[in-house]
């Protein structure tokens, strides 16, 4: 008998794959020749998540007290959830507040802004599979997803029912330019120029912009070694910008008897790289010109949450409740800022003219304003942790899986799926420092369809929509490097140390590699055999944590798959990677350039039973935290009114005094003991809040 040769090349790389995720060194011994089926085998059952995600270092910013350290958490948690904090009554929560995801429905479709396109369901007709026209302002129905369909939903390669580039992500900022902060009336949104929407609008009024990729949950992604679906916000902070070190102008000012201009450069702290991104963003939060001193001059003075509700019994806010009001916390961010951060980066007073220092015309306070958010922001989200599901519970013998969850279990970790090679650990991603650290295992070397791949470790192309839509990790930061330290490091081997931008390149460790170079000499590639490797980095994206994975659909970076059964059904058939030839002379959708696949070798059809499909589903849904479902501390919150969509739809809005109108999700506060104590259904998944 000869075994097909993709059945070969199926059981090189899961058994190259299982050498990293702690196999048997036995499994290893699979040699294309062998004329017989590769052997199924199965790694360990992650553990239960024990270890708590990196403390980064924040001595040199934070005051050494109980107190401060207290506050802080306080800070970040209303930073992240005040309304105020956005152009437009957005916080960092309005695309947070499902589970840590966006569980909106309506007007939370993106053209295909990284493809280029700048109208609607160019790759379609203008409607989505329920019929309807596509457009700013639309409800997404359940007969919509997945917005790729097959004929044959087992067979990637059979002909295309429906298929378009538009994104399901989250709407944030009109299309507006900023012009003033109000001061006298401190409840007050930003002073935004509306500007014409040449894509966000229905007829002549705009409609809030949508972001061109799904949001990730922010619970557990204290754990991620970088964030973004591209990784750009970066490991190290440096209190300004998302991209760390890679950006040589992120300054803040210090006061010490002297006036100076300092870098930072916090490792640990990529949620904080991420948190100062959304801020200046003219999609998510703002309008087009605000800059992150401005953010400060009109955050400080204000009170925190000071249109919103906070529980008696919240778990992190309750004592600090403003005692004359139902809303908000007393004092003001000034107070909070000066009672957590040390005196140095605060107490200077107006930046002075003519020493060459960034921010004049503001105080240093507000200049610095953005190393406080960050590092508060960060800190909250810090605290989380999913850790209590029925899976860690399972795991430290507190309960036992039913049939359906435990061979759920056995599927997801058997070499027959493969899913454990890219979602491991008590975390489920590969993408986590609990895998990458200490090993600095940033890097990778795997098996690929035609030859070993070159990788970030943690990124795949898993061949969703073609890899020219958007590069993924294969991108470039705002100075044209690449995103991807993979290509980095490639330019390191050749000698050009200059074009390391990233510190984790210096650090990351060939000698953890999957498939090493050579045998004799693992850790140190020759620049020959570097540069004859593919790599596989455009089309690339972070593996997710599965944690809570139940409650933040929608899936994938581009949000076109609604429920956990279709997200199977997807991997089930090998993915949406297509080998047809769409008339540019490229075969496989997933290639670019002079990679002829960028694909990881895992995704391959499954052929597994629906049976078989329904159990990992059950497995899938042991990893929900009720504290995460029912919104228990540490994850209950303010209230807060999230917009969603405007009063009208895709066709014709319900204006007001000639602007568009929102309409709202009114979320309640929640207490300690979550949505039970006041009464409400806990968070349900994506897709029960689609119209029929």
């Amino acid at each position: 008998m000869t075994i097909p040769r993709s059945k070969r090349r199926k059981g090189l790389a899961l058994a190259a794959f299982a050498i990293a995720a702690g196999a048997s060194a036995s499994l290893t011994v699979i040699a294309p020749a062998v004329a017989q089926a590769p052997p199924v085998f199965s790694l360990p059952e992650p553990p239960a998540l024990t270890v708590p995600p990196p403390i980064p270092d924040l001595s040199a910013y934070v005051k050494d007290s109980a107190d401060a350290k207290k506050k802080l958490i306080v800070l970040g948690k209303a930073m992240f959830w005040d309304q105020n904090a956005g152009g437009s009554g957005v916080a960092c929560a309005t695309c947070h507040f499902h589970a840590g995801a966006d569980s909106r429905v309506k007007n939370q479709v993106s053209p295909g802004l990284l493809d280029g396109d700048d109208k609607f369901g160019n790759v379609g007709t203008g409607k989505y599979a329920s019929g309807s026209t596509a457009g700013a302002n639309y409800k997404l129905r359940k007969s919509d997803f997945p917005m790729f369909q097959l004929v044959d939903e087992a067979n990637r390669d059979s002909d295309i029912k429906f298929e378009t580039n538009d994104v399901v992500s989250s709407s944030g900022a009109f299309n507006a330019q900023y012009e003033s902060t109000p001061n006298r009336d401190l409840t007050t949104n930003d002073g935004c120029r509306i500007q014409p929407d040449p894509v966000f609008h229905v007829g002549p009024f705009n409609t809030r912009r949508v972001e061109p990729r799904n949001t990730p949950t922010v619970v557990n992604a204290a754990y991620n070694t970088r964030n973004f679906w591209d990784g750009r916000a970066n490991n190290l902070f440096n209190a300004v910008t998302p991209f760390g070190a890679r950006d040589s102008n992120a300054f803040v000012i210090k006061h010490v008897a002297a006036w100076s201009k300092e870098t930072v450069a916090i490792p640990n702290l990529s949620l904080a790289s991420q948190a100062v991104g959304p801020v200046v963003s003219d999609l998510e939060m703002i309008c087009q010109g605000r800059s992150l001193a401005e953010f400060g001059k009109k955050m400080l003075p204000r009170k925190p949450l000071a249109l919103q509700r906070v529980a008696t019994n919240d778990s992190v806010l309750a004592t600090y409740r403003d005692p004359g009001s139902v809303f908000g916390l007393k004092g003001t961010y000034t107070d909070l800022i000066k009672a957590v951060f040390k005196d140095e980066w605060w107490n200077g007073g107006a930046i002075p003219a003519g020493q060459g220092l960034p921010f004049e015309g503001y105080d240093q306070m507000q200049a610095n304003f953005s190393l406080f958010w960050g590092i508060a922001v960060a800190s909250y989200q810090n605290t989380l942790i999913s850790d209590q599901t029925k899976y860690d519970n399972y795991k430290l013998g507190k309960t036992v899986l039913s049939t359906a969850e435990k061979n759920g279990l056995d599927l997801f970790r058997s070499s027959r799926t493969g899913c454990i090679f890219c979602h491991g650990g008590p975390l489920f991603s590969n993408a986590t420092t609990v895998l990458q650290l200490p090993t600095n295992k940033f890097l990778d070397r795997v098996p690929g369809i035609t030859a070993t791949h070159l990788q970030d470790d943690g990124f795949f192309n898993i061949g969703t929509r073609p890899t020219i839509e958007d590069l993924g990790v294969g991108g470039t930061d705002p100075f044209g490097n690449p995103l991807s330290l993979a290509r980095q490091w490639v330019q390191k081997i050749n000698g050009n140390t200059a074009a390391v931008k990233d510190p984790l390149v210096d650090q990351a460790n060939a000698c953890a590699f999957v498939v090493p170079f050579s045998p004799t000499a693992p850790c140190t590639p020759t620049a020959a055999q570097v540069n004859a490797e593919e790599l596989a980095v455009d089309g690339a994206f972070k593996t997710p944590i599965l944690r809570n994975v139940e409650l933040t659909g929608p899936y994938f970076h581009y949000g076109q798959y609604g429920t956990l059964e279709d997200l199977v059904r997807f991997y089930n058939r090998g993915g949406d990677r297509r080998l047809v030839n769409d008339n540019s002379g490229r075969l496989d959708t997933s290639g670019l350039g002079a990679s002829p696949t960028n694909l990881s070798a895992l995704l391959v059809p499954l052929n597994l039973s629906p049976t078989q499909q329904s159990e990992i589903v059950a497995f899938l849904k042991t990893l929900t935290d009720e504290r995460v479902r029912c919104e228990k501390a540490p994850f209950d919150h303010p209230s807060i009114r999230v917009p969603h969509g405007a009063k009208g739809d895709q066709i014709a809005l319900k204006p007001a005094n000639g602007v568009s109108q929102d309409e709202f999700i009114d979320v309640p506060a929640t207490g300690a003991d979550g949505l039970g104590g006041i009464r409400r259904a806990c968070l349900g998944s994506f897709d029960k809040g689609l119209a029929n």
